[in-house]
């Protein structure tokens, strides 16, 4: 089979993240894989059944503040052993690039820390990284211009463990992923990272 293609690593203190080409979403064995799953207190055996498994919830449509479809998404909230994750098919259209303060970090919450996941199904899309994130105010920050800007192509796997910031910056036609975030998605911990001036 070969070996699993590494991507792009962020290993800023703190702000880890994860991007890997998979020969097999089933075999999650790859070291680094391993590595940064169990930071994030997650075992590879519930990580590879939530990437695997069907997604048995309704499908809803996501807008932006314009009236603009976003998204459309088919979601489940499922038990895990270390709480509750979400689990959902998505297709995301251009209009979710907004082209400004499109970045956002996911606090850190409670012992498992949390993180997200974006597997690529279908199609191709930009994944931006800053390189820094400063607090601004309580509640508020500004992520740098500078970024890593990756490619994400179908069979593409990043995990992105709290509280390293990222954001579309490009998506193509028909982007469909499988995301994954534990705890599931909130707006009380999930923060916009406005552009720094």
């Amino acid at each position: 089979m070969g070996e699993d293609e590494l991507v792009f690593e962020k290993k800023e203190q703190g702000e880890p993240a994860l991007v890997i080409k998979l020969k097999d979403k089933k075999d999650l064995s790859d070291p680094r894989i391993t590595n940064i799953l169990m930071d994030v207190g997650i075992s590879i055996e519930t990580f590879t059944q939530l990437l695997n498994m069907p997604v048995k919830g309704t499908s809803k449509e996501t807008f932006n503040s314009r009236g603009v479809k976003i998204e459309d998404v088919v979601q489940e909230i499922i038990n895990t052993p270390m709480g509750k994750a979400e689990i959902a098919d998505v297709m995301l259209y251009k209009n979710a690039v907004a082209g400004q303060d499109d970045m956002a970090l996911h606090l850190k919450v409670g012992q498992t820390k949390g993180f997200e996941a974006i597997y690529v199904e279908e199609g191709e899309a930009l994944l931006g990284f800053p390189k820094t994130v400063d607090p601004v105010a309580p509640g508020v920050y500004a992520a740098s211009k500078q970024r890593d800007e990756i490619l994400l192509t179908p069979g593409t796997l990043a995990i992105i463990p709290a509280p390293t910031a990222n954001g579309w910056s490009k998506t193509g036609e028909g982007f469909k992923f499988r995301y994954i975030c534990q705890p599931p998605w909130n707006s009380t911990f999930v923060k916009p990272a406005i552009d720094a001036v």
